[in-house]
């Protein structure tokens, strides 16, 4: 991979928060098309996390200046020539963001949306998943040319739901504490990440189990380049997987909103893990950028958030 420490860094504190919003976005289609309380409950939590999307998408566009590192990694490796040309690498991600950023307005990300729009919800889902595959072939698999997964789509969307509805879980720990009002929905909203984690995990299994069964040298080469980072697998493993798992498997825990916060915690520091895994275990680099690039991108996002949210009680729509 020839991206510069520093891109990698950028590149993966800034897609952290963009999967964040993407996977609040991805969760309040669904509820839009499902209906039901954990929607209505959760969705100005959910709200306010997809409308993420818009200093993550600031925070990105700087990444657009590396393309030719995305290309030139690419060059010499079965990837088409025309598909790795960093124009077309550009038009691509700008319009893959302009999807998620009409999506995001539609779906009232940034204004007041209280009625459900299942018409809206649906167009958006069939647009939702190509897009995530499109920009994860590009800004995922390019740089590990000739490595490529065609299920990379779907382990992203499950990991973005996961950590989208996390932050959600710990906003409304903010918002209501251990209100008893809330106290089914808190279980119904627990069911629902342990699905998401436990989504995410059969998916991300099979990805690997795959890879090892074929034991093709193009395919292991994305794990043996990340040898080296093994404690971080072990990491996002524990905190993503485990910890939640048995956290959530607890009926307690899922009505409490502080443990239901922690756990959400837990997946949500997890999900940063593998974004760094994925992105940035192939590159030498010292985690101080890391941390920096963290530290800038997180700032932005909770002033944001701050800015955005007034005091008040989390009210949803009616479903």
């Amino acid at each position: 991979m020839n991206a510069s420490p520093l891109a990698a860094a950028w590149l993966t504190a800034s897609t952290w928060w963009l999967d964040v919003a993407l996977g609040a976005l991805f969760l309040r289609m669904i509820g839009d098309l499902t209906g039901g309380r954990w929607a209505a409950f959760a969705d100005d939590a959910l709200r306010n996390c997809a409308a993420l999307l818009l200093p993550a998408t600031i925070a990105f566009a700087p990444l657009l200046a590396g393309v030719e590192a995305l290309s030139s990694a690419a060059a010499g490796t079965s990837v088409p020539a025309t598909w790795a040309q960093p124009g077309f690498i550009v038009v691509r991600t700008v319009a893959v963001f302009a999807i998620w950023l009409l999506l995001a307005r539609a779906m009232g990300a940034w204004h007041d949306a209280r009625e459900r729009r299942p018409r809206v919800a649906t167009a958006g889902l069939l647009l939702f998943v190509p897009a995530v595959t499109v920009f994860h072939v590009d800004w995922s698999m390019l740089p590990e040319a000739p490595w490529y997964s065609p299920a990379a789509g779907v382990v992203a969307i499950a990991g973005q739901a996961a950590s989208g509805l996390a932050l959600a879980l710990i906003l409304l720990w903010f918002r209501h504490g251990e209100d008893a009002a809330g106290r089914a929905e808190r279980r119904d909203l627990g069911n629902l990440l342990l699905v998401a984690v436990l989504s995410w995990a059969y998916l991300a299994f099979m990805e690997y189990l795959i890879v090892w069964i074929g034991d093709l040298p193009h395919e292991t080469l994305w794990y043996r380049r990340r040898s080296d980072t093994a404690g971080v697998a072990a990491a996002l493993v524990t905190l993503k997987l485990v910890l939640p798992f048995l956290m959530l498997m607890s009926r307690p825990v899922r009505r409490s909103g502080l443990l239901l916060a922690l756990a959400a915690a837990s997946v949500l520091a997890g999900h940063g893990c593998e974004v760094w895994w994925r992105h940035r275990g192939s590159v030498d680099g010292e985690f101080g950028l890391d941390a920096l690039a963290l530290i800038a991108v997180t700032g932005a996002c909770i002033a944001f958030m701050a800015w955005r949210s007034g005091p008040g009680p989390v009210q949803g729509r009616a479903s």
